[in-house]
């Protein structure tokens, strides 16, 4: 069952151009926004420390997970935080995007209140890593990684011992 868990979630983890357009289908999909920075005259950036002041600003429970800096000039920063009661720890959906010079909140999105599809999308990374048990569930995760090469094992064995039996002559009685 839990190597079924992890290959349904890994699937839908790696093919979201297929199935998330299904799954919006069912219940909408948060769209991210589109956000451009001002270009103001002198062209002087925030810091990152800036940027994440602002975004825990915005929400000051949360805590800071990781940062995304502007890849151009019109980019802004992408400032992803974790809320309790998110599903994941280590993928958190509360995000801030920041003008990279004026230090503006261009958006932001906020989990708590998400459609059914994007809750079932939050639950596949803590289901597919283990993190939904915590280090009880990666272990098992991690030890399910296995069962495949003891199937490969056990089959190879049984096939062997048939064939044994085939070869010398007498029919191979399981027990």
């Amino acid at each position: 069952m839990v190597l079924l868990i992890v290959v349904i979630s890994g699937v839908l983890l790696e093919l979201p151009d297929t199935f998330n357009p299904l799954l919006n289908d069912i219940s909408p999909l948060y769209n991210p926004p589109t956000v451009q920075s001002a270009l103001p005259a002198d062209g002087v950036r925030l810091n990152i420390d800036r940027a994440t002041q602002i975004a825990q600003r915005y929400y000051p429970s949360a805590q800071l997970r990781w940062v995304e800096t502007p890849q151009n000039d019109r980019a802004a920063y992408w400032v992803m935080l974790y809320q309790a009661g998110e599903p994941s720890h280590r993928f958190p959906k509360t995000t801030v995007w920041i003008d990279q010079y004026t230090g503006a909140v261009l958006a932001s999105r906020d989990p708590r209140w998400q459609s059914g599809g994007d809750t079932f999308i939050s639950w596949l990374h803590p289901l597919h890593n283990g993190e939904i048990l915590g280090l009880t569930g990666r272990w098992l995760i991690f030890a399910s990684g296995f069962v495949p090469l003891v199937l490969y094992y056990t089959g190879f064995v049984r096939w062997w011992q048939k064939k044994r039996a085939k070869i010398k002559g007498t029919p191979y009685k399981s027990q």
